[in-house]
C-alpha cells in the first residue's frame, strides 16, 4: 500500500498475489495520524509484477470508504512490467491530478493512454525462481525518461543505458542481491 507523501517503490518483484500488487490509496481530508493521508508525490518505478489476480495497480484503493474522498495526486508511474494474471488487470480505479505513466510495457488489452507499450513480454523462470525477460524480450531496452532513484536493478547489479523496464535489468556483473529462502530466515 502507498499511504502518504513521497514515497519511492522500485526494483519489486511481485508475483501470484491475489488481491493485486501495489494499492495507491486515497487520502481523508486533514486525516488523523491513524487514519490514511492520501498519497502524493510518489514514485514507482522498475518493478515486475506478473500473474496478479487482481489489478496490478490499484488507482485508488478505498476511494468513498471511512471518510476517503481524496484521490492520489502527481504519482509517477514509470518503466513497469505489468503481466496481469488470466483474471486479473493492468489497473482499476481512477487517478488524481498530475499523474505521469512513461516507459511501462504490459501484457494484455491496451488501457488506451500513453505510456504503456503493450507487448508479449517472453519470460521464463530462472534458476533463482523468478521470472525474468529473455533475451529477445521488449522489456529490453524499453526504458524511458531519466529515473535516478533505480541506479542499480533487484539483484543489485548496475542500470546501464539501454535500461530495461521492470525489476531486472539485463547484466552479467555478479548478482549481490538475490531473493531470500527459508533457509536464509526460517526456523530450521
Amino acid at each position: 500500500r502507498v499511504i502518504g507523501e513521497d514515497h519511492i517503490l522500485v526494483n519489486n518483484y511481485i508475483e501470484g498475489v491475489t488481491q493485486g500488487g501495489v494499492w495507491i490509496t486515497a487520502g481523508i481530508p486533514n486525516s488523523e495520524l491513524k487514519g490514511y493521508f492520501q498519497a502524493r508525490n510518489c514514485l514507482i518505478a522498475f518493478n515486475t509484477i506478473v500473474d496478479s489476480s487482481g489489478p496490478c495497480l490499484q488507482l485508488d484503493a478505498g476511494m468513498g470508504s471511512a471518510g476517503r474522498t481524496l484521490l492520489p495526486e502527481n504519482i509517477r508511474v514509470a518503466n513497469n512490467l505489468f503481466s496481469p494474471g488470466q483474471n486479473g488487470t493492468l489497473f482499476k480505479g481512477k487517478e488524481g491530478s498530475g499523474w505521469k505513466w512513461f516507459g511501462n510495457v504490459a501484457t494484455g488489452p491496451s488501457p488506451g493512454r500513453a505510456g504503456f507499450r503493450i507487448a508479449e513480454v517472453k519470460l521464463a523462470r530462472a534458476t533463482d525462481g523468478l521470472l525474468r525477460p529473455a533475451a529477445d524480450s521488449p522489456v529490453r531496452g524499453a526504458a524511458e525518461g531519466n529515473v535516478t532513484a533505480a541506479t542499480v536493478d533487484m539483484d543489485g547489479q548496475e542500470r546501464s543505458s539501454p535500461l530495461d523496464s521492470g525489476s531486472d535489468q539485463y547484466s552479467t556483473n555478479s548478482v549481490t542481491r538475490r531473493p531470500l529462502t527459508p533457509g536464509d530466515v526460517g526456523p530450521s
